[in-house]
């Protein structure tokens, strides 16, 4: 039992409140406020990230003196209606009768109304949101079959001495203790030491990286205009949690036209290195705990940074540019985050590479590594020295340099003010750009590895595929086990030195296939990583040792949770049409993914049960009242757009063509990689040539085409 007394409230942080720009009033007056300041202060005197920073200060001023001032009109209304009441009350008791009796019930009316007028708001607001949005496909309706519930915030925390702690600063100290030390890892790797710039630098060197085309160079070095910002700040959500300033992205849109020009101005001047106000680079921290583990390990819960609203919005400025070339800056085998490219084309390419380890008889390892805080641990120096050896600009690595000049973190713990601190490593996880540097960041150590001849992986007609990744999930298929991973652990040891990377060895799981007892144990016992023989587990699907375990492993236990789903759903009070947004919003998706994540041809019968499941879960277990073809149909043709489960699956499959196309096979290399493995190539099977392996006739451990055939017809 523990007992908490009460300590000094520290006072809330001020946040907008989007309904106070809905009164009557605060809109113009804002507008008058900042239509003269910017007139005021629109001098070359001044730095525009200085004019900018301050009216924030500004307009905070304005906002809190608007709120304040209709809160004491209130007050003062409240205190009035008090004194009317406390005078008619002494004259109804003075005078009894009923003139003075209806005037005491009339201001008794008047205060209550009063009283409840605020709740009276909420509630309807309330009434009105869930009542638009709790039979459709939206967060309501989400959060009520997944069964979340409100994040109540951490209660305790564990220290670095293992003793449990509850009080809100000691929880805020632990935060900011461990987070402090992962964001300052390696205080030695910075520009200012020569040494580190020079390996990193003969690092780089000695690979082989892609460079810009004068034509990117261009593009990515333009300065910044109007429009490229309009379309930034229309990309991001308005009422998202804002970041230190809380000035969400509702009052950017609110007043874009006199805001617009001056932000435009204000990112312009990132591109010639002009810092930016210390305020405006500061970040709260909120804490996510993962799924699944320890709420009392500070390691368990996933950063993610509230940034302010105008640094996402350069930010995200210079993604929108860079999600344009990236794709020929990294290779195809790297998947994460990068335009054109999917996760299941590296989870369909890794279950063919074990299939083909299997059909060469050739002892192969897969080995799925798990980096310890990736983007949190991203060197800032080395960083940019990729962005200057891939030919970036000078005007586009200047504007990020800008946003990582001396930032700031803070943890947000409700209670307690924060304690912030400096940063010299790490993305940010939250910042639009953060997945696209990171990806820049993994690329050399991925092409070290491609390129490394002392490391063998899985050949085919002239093809070695050894790496495939999303973002830092890396999975890597290399042959010859026992001196592939001693160099591989020499690639990474200097990657890590000159990075920041760091593999977590007990975390890091590898499935052997064809590998012996004495490579096994060398495996887990000289290396430590996790050995297996039966599957591991890389982008949400279970990836086993032998073909014949995909579907036992993967579809089996999601066709089971499903239906388990369903019975779950039916006892819950939901619509008819809130039903079908069910099966649309959840259950669609995860079998969508697995459609297309596992080459493997799935039987009539394993999708006609779980149709007739979700038919059920539907009409409730009653009579059908409309045919489920109807159903099927769009809106547009008379239907409800009910997902059916056989076309998804068919569209899954024929969706290969396009790695199976010679043009498509270059850039999405993930899906299709081997080419004829059978020479059999029937259209009615799905057996394209160039897909991928396990769905070709007559595969070990598979469903014959023939057993599929009528299914594959419809």
């Amino acid at each position: 039992m523990h007992l908490r007394l009460p300590g000094r409230r520290t006072p809330g942080q001020w946040r907008l409140d989007p309904t106070l720009l809905d009164a009557e009033g605060v809109s113009q007056a804002v507008r008058q406020e900042l239509e003269c300041y910017f007139q005021v202060n629109g001098t070359e005197e001044v730095p525009a990230s200085v004019v900018w920073a301050a009216h924030k200060a500004v307009i905070r001023g304005v906002l809190i003196s608007q709120a304040s001032y209709r809160k004491r009109r209130k007050v003062e209304k409240f205190a009035q209606l008090q004194a009317s009441l406390r005078k008619l009350e002494f004259r109804h008791k003075a005078e009894p009768g009923p003139v003075t009796f209806d005037a005491l019930q009339e201001a008794r009316r008047a205060l209550t109304q009063l009283s409840l007028d605020e709740v009276s708001r909420s509630m309807l607001w309330s009434k009105r949101f869930y009542y638009e949005r709790s039979n459709k496909m939206d967060t309501p309706m989400a959060r009520r079959i997944a069964g979340l519930q409100p994040h109540g915030g951490v209660g305790a925390l564990r220290d670095g001495v293992g003793t449990v702690h509850r009080s809100a600063s000691k929880i805020r100290d632990i935060f900011t203790t461990f987070y402090e030390k992962i964001y300052n890892h390696s205080p030695h790797a910075t520009s200012d030491n020569p040494t580190h710039e020079a390996n990193v630098q003969r690092y780089l060197s000695e690979l082989a990286l892609p460079t810009l085309t004068e034509a990117q160079v261009a593009t990515l070095g333009a300065p910044i205009v109007s429009e490229e910002v309009r379309i930034a700040i229309g990309l991001m959500q308005p009422n998202k949690a804002p970041g230190p300033d809380e000035l969400p992205g509702l009052y950017y849109k609110a007043f874009l036209p006199i805001l617009l020009p001056r932000l435009t101005t204000m990112c312009n001047s990132a591109r010639s290195g002009t810092p930016f106000a210390r305020d405006s680079l500061t970040a709260s921290i909120v804490t996510i705990l993962k799924p699944g583990k320890d709420p009392l390990g500070p390691e368990n819960y996933r950063p993610i940074s509230l940034l302010n609203f105008d640094i996402k919005v350069l930010a995200k400025v210079l993604a929108l540019r860079l999600n344009e070339i990236i794709p020929t800056l990294i290779h195809a085998d790297q998947v994460g985050f990068i335009p054109g490219r999917q996760a299941y084309d590296n989870t369909r390419r890794a279950c063919d590479l074990v299939w083909l380890a299997q059909r060469l008889r050739v002892p192969a390892v897969f080995l799925s590594l798990d980096a310890e805080k990736a983007f949190d641990r991203v060197g800032w120096s080395y960083l940019f020295q990729v962005l200057t050896h891939l030919g970036f600009p000078q005007e586009f690595t200047s504007s990020i340099g800008v946003m990582y000049d001396t930032p700031v973190a803070q943890v947000v713990v409700p209670g307690t003010p924060p304690r912030p601190f400096r940063l010299t490593n790490g993305t940010r996880q939250g910042c639009p750009l953060s997945p696209l540097l990171f990806a820049l960041s993994l690329e050399p150590l991925l092409s070290a590895i491609r390129s490394d001849p002392l490391i063998a992986g899985v050949s085919y007609r002239g093809e070695e595929y050894k790496v495939s990744a999303y973002a830092d999930d890396v999975l890597l298929s290399l042959t010859c086990p026992v001196p592939s991973v001693a160099r591989l652990l020499e690639v990474l040891d200097r990657f890590s030195e000159v990075a920041g990377y760091k593999i977590n060895m007990t975390k890091s799981t590898a499935l052997l296939v064809g590998a012996s007892e004495g490579d096994a144990g060398i495996m887990a016992h000289r290396h430590g990583f996790c050995t297996t023989t039966e599957s591991i587990s890389y982008l949400g699907v279970r990836i086993p040792g032998s073909h014949s375990e995909i579907f036992t492993l993967n579809y089996a236990p999601l066709i089971q949770c499903v239906k388990s789903d369903l019975d779950r759903w039916a006892k819950l009070h939901i619509s008819w049409l809130g039903r079908l947004h069910c099966i649309k919003m959840n259950v669609l998706p995860r079998l969508l993914y697995l459609f297309q994540a596992l080459p493997i041809l799935l039987m009539q019968s394993d999708l006609t049960s779980l149709q007739t499941a979700i038919d059920a879960f539907v009409w409730d277990n009653k009579r059908h009242r409309v045919a489920r073809q109807t159903l099927f149909r769009p809106r547009a043709a008379g239907g409800m757009g009910l997902p059916s489960l056989l076309s998804y699956y068919r569209a899954a499959r024929l969706a290969q063509i396009v790695a199976w196309h010679p043009n498509g096979r270059k850039e999405m290399g993930g899906s299709g990689v081997f080419n004829d493995v059978t020479g059999s190539s029937t259209i009615l099977a799905l057996d394209f040539p160039t897909l991928s392996s396990s769905i070709t006739h007559g595969m070990p451990g598979h469903r014959s085409c023939s057993e599929n055939m009528g299914f594959c017809r419809g």
